[in-house]
């Protein structure tokens, strides 16, 4: 549910650089994006 919730405000994105992966964008305090590969 968790994940569905994130992919449909676009914080999640498919990865299609790696199998089975997510990459989470979050824009920090800075105002530079962070990207994090999530292993499903």
């Amino acid at each position: 549910a968790l994940l569905k919730g994130l992919l449909a405000r676009g914080w999640i994105k498919p990865d299609d650089s790696k199998d089975r992966a997510l990459v989470l964008t979050e824009v920090g305090e800075d105002g530079l994006a962070s990207r994090f590969a999530v292993r499903l």
